[in-house]
């Protein structure tokens, strides 16, 4: 496509010790059919080679900023950053273990383009990187999800959901839908630099989702543009890891999620707490049951 006729988009690009992954990332982002971008790379401190061959890549490419954090400022305010510090009429949040289509960005630009009503859109995610098939759900967890989450079985077996209409129906969906991964969407910058999430918060990628439905709807192309590595960011460490790191507040410990919960009560409201209350409450056994786990397997390693 032609730079000249293309509005600008920002990737953000968020990494701590990223040494396997970054250049694989950045050449599926280089080899992108949509060419008018900036990639911004904010390295959270990073402890091993990240830094040494972000710099030997990006040595010739203009359009390639790398910025390394003194300190691990934290994954949540290393995409605020990004964030802050997008330019383009276009934002992206690239995980560095994930891979886009050579499409990724011209399909999803297009859509924004036109539909002015979409706040974010993309492409449908595959998930990559299970050691064999991933794991099939049974008929019987497939109808209470069914049933607890009141939606279709096909949609709550995807990993992001297009979202329209009114805002109260569309926050109550996509709580129970229960999915963050629409935060690596593409989105419209300046409503992204109004929905800056602050941390540490649980659930912080489906907050982001929750909140900026509020300027407009979210859109999903039927066709594969994202592969979403499964051992990434949320799949690789428990809640306790996450309260070491400080992406959660201690609270959250005793009481599972209750930052989620408490963020909710502040910004949607107590009729939409009232609504979902079966749901913040099962939310709640869900995590305590994983922490009790965590601490019973941490005791026979």
């Amino acid at each position: 496509m032609n730079k000249n006729n293309n509005p600008l988009v920002t990737v953000g690009i968020p990494v701590f010790n990223g040494e396997k992954f970054i250049k694989r990332r950045l050449d599926s982002i280089l080899n992108q059919t949509y060419d008018n971008f900036e990639i911004i790379i904010s390295d959270n401190a990073s402890t091993d080679d990240t830094s040494k061959i972000c710099r030997n890549i990006i040595n010739d490419k203009e359009n390639i900023h790398y910025h390394l954090q003194k300190k691990n400022i934290g994954y949540i305010s290393n995409f605020n950053y990004l964030i802050k510090n997008a330019s383009g009429k276009y934002f992206v949040m690239a995980g560095v273990d994930d891979l886009w289509d050579p499409t990724f960005l011209e399909k999803n630009v297009k859509i924004l383009e036109v539909n002015k009503n979409i706040v974010g859109s993309v492409g449908d995610v595959k998930m990559f990187g299970h050691s064999g098939n991933p794991p099939k759900t049974s008929k019987l967890i497939l109808k209470l999800k069914k049933i607890i989450r009141k939606q279709n079985v096909d949609i709550l077996e995807k990993h992001v959901m297009s979202s329209k209409g009114d805002y109260n129906k569309k926050v109550d969906r996509y709580l129970r839908f229960n999915q963050g991964s629409f935060c690596y969407g593409l989105f419209r910058t300046n409503l992204v630099q109004k929905n800056i999430i602050p941390g540490p918060l649980a659930a912080w990628d489906l907050v982001f989702i929750l909140n900026i439905l509020k300027f407009g709807d979210l859109h999903v192309m039927d066709e594969v543009l994202f592969h979403k590595f499964s051992k990434g960011l949320s799949g690789t460490s428990g809640i306790i890891d996450q309260y070491k790191r400080n992406e959660i507040p201690f609270y959250d410990l005793i009481i599972p999620n209750f930052s989620f919960f408490k963020w909710s009560f502040m910004n949607l409201g107590f009729l939409f707490c009232l609504r979902n209350i079966d749901w913040f409450i099962l939310l709640a056994i869900y995590a305590e049951y994983a922490i009790l786990k965590e601490i019973i397997s941490s005791k026979y390693k």
